[in-house]
């Protein structure tokens, strides 16, 4: 979803997962944090998530900052498969439009 995009109840979707970078003190969402939607109000510009606690938050997307709303969709991957990263991971190392290769699949993550 395109910045202009985030700002619009209207373009998000329920079952989304929203990425909170900054967070918000007002409403109680922690920098890093994520939560999903569960419902928009296009209306009246509100999307309501539930943060990883249960406890659900309603806002108006166009007063929020630092802001990532992702679609998560299934994939199947194997071994050997090429993946470019599309967001910043500081805890990985890893940099927006890296490029990797999947050397193993397993329960393991190092």
């Amino acid at each position: 979803m395109t910045g202009a995009d985030r700002a619009w109840a209207a373009r998000y979707n329920s079952g989304d997962t929203v990425q909170y970078i900054r967070g918000s003190q007002p409403l109680d969402l922690e920098r890093n944090s994520y939560a999903t939607v569960v419902a928009t109000d296009p209306a009246n510009n509100r999307v309501t998530v539930a943060r990883a606690d249960g406890q659900q938050v309603a806002y108006d997307p166009q007063r929020l900052r630092g802001v990532n709303v992702y679609t998560s969709l299934p994939r199947e991957f194997s071994t050997g498969d090429r993946i470019q990263f599309t967001h910043n991971n500081k805890d990985l190392d890893v940099h927006n439009r890296d490029r990797g290769r999947i050397e193993a699949i397993g329960n393991d993550i190092t």
